[in-house]
């Protein structure tokens, strides 16, 4: 009679895994994991997100940052065992490669305030007394890729801003608009056409042309009657006054004869009194407008000869176009003298 021979106890399962990719990640990030269970023939995974799997070597996207710890259980016929890892992914709050910038600003008398960084612009319309979160919904906020830029910034009052800003990688970071910091910049106006076109007793109804420069240097438009008013005066004891009968806004347009005169005096604190050049954007407006037929007195000159680019036209029939004259102009800038800046209105 034979024996009784005792059974071989059956193998436990060993569980492990490893997973892929493993480093540097960040979400959203799809991670393939790879069972490498022995004396196992089924599996159960938890990803600590709510989700699970039975599948063998499952495939799971996280969409959120965060210290996940994964648990595969692995079970055969000598039992059940378990392992986990934990894995921590990363997360940009702002996508990809990019990084937060939040302009705001204490200026509660001043409007609305448009940024712009390239191409993409925010409006801040809203004021602090102290430096807000990053986070605030009212901030005039940029998402932009980390880099270096430049921005430009201007109020419903004219005061403008200009700067170099860094953007960080996954980082949030807030800038102040200082009221000290912005220049008041107010449009500039060049007379370029002064044309009477009628004449009814002591009345007389005449033309102003003016090309007006806004503190970008663009050309202003959207003007209404309201923006502009002209005073009175006297000669020889008597009394002119004078009466605003509309604004018409027109651009382009053929070159016609006329007479004008425009004195450009860049003698002063420029820095001071037109840190941003509009007076000479202004002129090079005027200048562009010249053509060949047209009587101009044109001068832009410099107290005790201090700058040395003085420009003078006589024209008895303007014979080039006025743009030679824009490179000179551009010369003019950023100069400073003893005198304050100023233009005088062309005459017919």
């Amino acid at each position: 009679m034979e024996g009784c021979k005792q059974k071989e106890p059956l193998p436990e399962p060993i569980a492990d895994f490893s997973y892929t990719p493993s480093q540097d990640l960040e979400a959203p990030v799809t991670i393939t994991f790879i069972n490498n269970s022995q004396n196992a023939d089924s599996f159960e995974w938890d990803f600590d997100d709510g989700t699970s799997s039975t599948q063998r070597n499952p495939v799971k996207r996280f969409t959120k940052g965060g210290s996940y710890t994964v648990t595969l259980t692995a079970k055969g016929a000598g039992g059940t065992q378990t392992v986990f890892a934990t894995i921590v992914i990363d997360e940009n709050l702002y996508g990809g490669n990019n990084g937060k910038i939040g302009f705001w600003s204490k200026i509660s008398d001043e409007g609305f305030t448009s940024i712009t960084i390239n191409t993409a612009n925010q409006t801040l319309k809203n004021y602090w007394t102290g430096t807000p979160d990053c986070a605030s919904s009212s901030l005039a906020s940029f998402a932009l890729p980390a880099g270096d830029y430049n921005f430009v910034a201007v109020n419903d009052d004219g005061r403008r801003w200009k700067g170099s800003i860094k953007v960080m990688r996954g980082q949030c970071a807030v800038w102040e608009l200082k009221k000290e910091d912005g220049v008041v910049s107010l449009p500039s106006g060049a007379v370029i056409r002064s044309t009477a076109s009628s004449r009814n007793g002591q009345t007389i109804r005449f033309t102003l042309d003016i090309a007006m420069v806004n503190g970008d240097n663009s050309l202003s438009s959207n003007l209404s009657k309201s923006d502009f008013s002209i005073g009175g005066f006297s000669s020889n004891g008597v009394n002119y006054s004078f009466v605003n009968d509309g604004i018409q806004v027109v651009s382009g347009g053929p070159n016609v004869p006329y007479s004008a005169s425009m004195l450009l005096d860049q003698s002063g604190s420029i820095s001071g009194t037109d840190p941003q050049n509009h007076r000479i954007e202004a002129a090079k407006v005027f200048c562009q407008s010249l053509g060949q037929g047209d009587n101009v007195h044109l001068s832009a000159f410099a107290s005790g000869g201090s700058i040395p680019y003085e420009l003078t036209v006589y024209g008895n029939g303007f014979n080039a176009n006025g743009s030679i004259y824009l490179g000179t102009l551009d010369n003019l800038k950023n100069q400073t003298g003893e005198e304050h800046l100023f233009i005088s209105l062309p005459i017919q």
